[in-house]
């Protein structure tokens, strides 16, 4: 067994062994070794099951984070959450869901997901607003973000006073969606085609007006004539639903005539045909009926419908002051 004084220089011996260890140990450069990332140590990052990655301007989410961030649970940006995140200063501009697929993008402004494609209008009726909505076509695939080439584009704009959505084809440039825009030359081709070979189409063209290339041309929709009836008063009120073509039917009254004074509402340069319901109650147009209530007639004279294969045939003047119906012709078939 050791004694007291042997342990002790046993320990004096150790400890010089360490002082002079330092020195005893030769490093060369090429040993030495920084590491400025994980790659340099290993290319396989192994399994990671939850947290985030995030690249960016290394400001935290919330104090003006700029950057990608992908990450399990989702992120929260306003109502919906993203497993990836394109952000700039806090605001969503591009975002993917591992939940239910959807996807925002374009600065927040489009969105797909399983109800379809919605992108938000422009801010402004007139192309006053920043056209977010715009979906454009170009010659060419594009290499930068200029806009080079634009040949089409759909543009959808909104306003609290109008909806409006306009297509333009070979723009010489990128116009609002406005009507009025200069430099624009529109050609719109319209068709539909069934299966036994008919085909209806439409061209609209700025330069010339608009055209049935081909197919039939009615004034009445799908479902046929639109029926309206003559209240007490000899008065119509249009719907949105009617067509162009109104059967007129006599109100309760049991008379054997009624008089049509007015059909409201009017829209100017709206084309009207009319004709009787029926043929036991005869439907009179009255001429120049009380101007002072909005869709009064202005007729040739007064004109007697008393049977079902007579027309008369209208169009709507909206002058500012007055809202009437003017005769372009009759057919009277007794």
């Amino acid at each position: 067994m050791a004694d007291l004084q042997s342990i002790l220089t046993e320990v004096k011996r150790l400890r010089e062994a360490v002082e002079t260890l330092p020195g005893r140990i030769n490093v060369s450069a090429a040993q030495v070794v920084v590491v400025t990332g994980l790659s340099d140590i290993t290319e396989k990052l192994g399994l990671v099951q939850a947290g985030e990655f995030r690249v960016g301007n290394r400001l935290i989410p919330g104090d003006g984070f700029s950057g990608v961030r992908i990450g399990y649970p989702p992120f929260t940006y306003g109502t919906r959450t993203y497993h990836i995140a394109g952000v700039d200063a806090d605001t969503l501009m591009f975002g993917l869901s591992a939940t239910d697929g959807s996807a925002v993008f374009g600065g927040g402004f489009g969105l797909i997901d399983g109800e379809g494609l919605r992108l938000q209008s422009d801010t402004a009726v007139g192309g006053g607003g920043n056209n977010e909505s715009r979906i454009r076509w170009y010659q060419s695939v594009l290499t930068d973000i200029a806009d080079s080439d634009p040949v089409g584009q759909i543009a959808v704009a909104f306003d609290t006073a109008e909806l409006r959505m306009t297509l333009f084809t070979n723009p010489t440039t990128a116009p609002s969606p406005d009507l009025t825009s200069t430099g624009v030359i529109s050609v719109i081709r319209l068709a539909a085609q069934h299966a036994d070979g008919d085909i209806a189409d439409i061209r609209i063209d700025s330069t010339a007006g608009m055209y049935l290339e081909s197919g039939r041309f009615g004034l009445t929709g799908s479902g046929g004539n639109s029926l309206v009836t003559l209240d007490t008063d000899g008065d119509v009120t249009l719907v949105s639903s009617n067509s162009s073509v109104i059967r007129i039917a006599p109100s309760d009254t049991g008379s054997v005539s009624e008089n049509l004074n007015h059909i409201a509402p009017v829209r100017s340069g709206q084309v009207l045909v009319l004709m009787p319901n029926e043929g036991t109650v005869d439907v009179v147009a009255i001429d120049n009926g009380s101007t002072t209530e909005s869709g009064f007639l202005l007729l040739a004279n007064n004109f007697t419908m008393d049977t079902i294969l007579d027309r008369l045939v209208l169009l709507g003047n909206d002058d500012g002051v007055d809202q009437y119906w003017v005769e372009l012709s009759r057919s009277d078939n007794a």
